[in-house]
């Protein structure tokens, strides 16, 4: 039988694990990685939907932060792209943090299970400029920019995840910049709208707190080393990495909480903390 200590540790190993998964791939991939997350606070710690969603929200600061510096120094940030998308991105998660309460946790898991299959869908496509219908201009790219970044925003608050793969391709097809200036851009973003969304979400009480110190710092970690391996990756290869990360998680999340599949007995209900 486990004492305390050991229980302790093998605790903290699995929230260290979890936390430098995200953390590497959000870097490596320029998402956050919070969506990559959310399963395992699920499955592993039987967090509820609403608190694991609430909890991956750290992940993607954590590693934004990590990898940004990585970025910045190949010169594959546009700042004033990222201020704009910032204005978008807080005004969405605001507005998604407080529509979270009105989402059944089963539904909510079942609506983010589509939602990484859409933006799957988005990825398998050829990701290339839409010339007949996007401008230069600064007019044009400042509002799509904060158009985008509210659609991130709102995914962020609802979510806990996914504004960055919103962002990403995003701004690759619609303002026409490389991959990795997309990738950029989007951890540039997402760091004040993560910062926001975990203040609504503690607020709310929905956040594990007993997680959520060990999970960032992991994941800050597991960041600067998906930061530094971005820069070394092929464009193709990180869109790749991104669609099988969205598939498997999507279709695990639609099939596990199909609205009308067979309720699980109460007593088996995983708990909420």
């Amino acid at each position: 039988m486990l004492t305390h200590d050991h229980k302790r540790k093998h605790f903290a190993m699995k929230v260290s694990l979890i936390g430098l998964f995200g953390g590497f791939f959000g870097g490596l991939l320029g998402i956050g990685g919070s969506f990559l997350v959310i399963p395992f606070l699920i499955a592993v710690f039987g967090l509820s939907p609403h608190k694991s969603h609430a909890t991956a929200l750290p992940v993607a600061f954590a590693s934004g932060v990590a990898a940004l510096g990585f970025y910045f120094s190949s010169g594959q940030v546009n700042v004033t792209i990222s201020f704009q998308v910032m204005i978008g991105c807080l005004t969405g998660v605001i507005a998604g943090t407080h529509l979270m309460k009105y989402v059944k946790g089963q539904m909510l898991s079942f609506l983010f299970g589509l939602f990484l299959l859409s933006l799957a869908g988005l990825y398998m496509f050829p990701v290339s400029p839409l010339d007949p219908f996007v401008s230069t201009g600064e007019l044009y790219t400042m509002i799509m920019a904060v158009v985008l970044g509210l659609i991130a925003g709102l995914s962020s608050g609802l979510f806990g995840a996914g504004g960055g793969t919103i962002l990403v391709p995003g701004t690759v097809i619609l303002l026409q910049v490389s991959e990795h200036m997309g990738q950029g851009i989007s951890l540039l973003a997402i760091i004040p709208t993560t910062i926001l969304g975990t203040w609504l979400q503690y607020k709310q009480d929905n956040l594990a707190l007993h997680i959520v110190p060990l999970l960032t710092s992991t994941a800050f970690i597991g960041g600067l080393a998906g930061g530094y391996m971005a820069i070394l990756t092929h464009g193709t290869i990180l869109r790749i990495l991104i669609v099988v990360a969205l598939l498997y998680i999507g279709v695990q999340n639609t099939i596990k909480n199909y609205p009308w599949r067979k309720k699980v007995p109460s007593g088996q209900v995983s708990k909420a903390n």
